[in-house]
């Protein structure tokens, strides 16, 4: 009693890792929120200014908080399940906070470890976490999980 006790919990373990490692491995056609990991917040899209806010995580019906990833080349486009704007590169300025638009942008993410990946652009710049919790480029390769 004691072995299959021992052995339904270890295949229930394993089944939870793989669930787990399934979700965290970025593949087009699946939508994702995307979690930073040095903090609780996840990334949305403020749709009134079309650019992308750090927020606190809600419930799967947020729609605004969710993002599918669509293959493209090496990339892939990230766009808004609540308002089909996609992912935008960052100007030249630090400073700016990440845009959103109806015209398509490839972005990179990059495994850093485990389940933690970067996204960027092609010119190495990151999103990144200003101190005013603003996504904005950076050039340090912030982490994030994609859930």
């Amino acid at each position: 009693m004691k072995r299959k006790i021992v052995s339904t919990t270890l295949l229930l373990l394993i089944a939870g890792i793989a669930q787990l490692l399934a979700y965290t491995t970025p593949q087009a056609g699946k939508v994702y929120r995307i979690h930073n990991v040095n903090s609780e917040k996840v990334i949305g899209e403020d749709c009134i200014a079309r650019q992308l806010a750090s927020v606190d995580a809600a419930g799967n019906d947020d729609f605004k908080q969710l993002w599918l990833l669509k293959e493209s080349g090496s990339g892939y486009q990230i766009q808004n399940a609540y308002s089909g704007q996609y992912l935008h590169h960052c100007g030249q300025q630090s400073t700016q906070v990440y845009p959103t638009g109806a015209e398509e942008a490839v972005m990179y993410i990059t495994k850093v470890s485990g389940t933690q990946y970067a996204i960027g652009q092609t010119n190495g710049a990151y999103l990144h976490l200003d101190g005013s919790n603003n996504i904005v480029k950076g050039r340090t390769r912030p982490t994030f999980f994609l859930f």
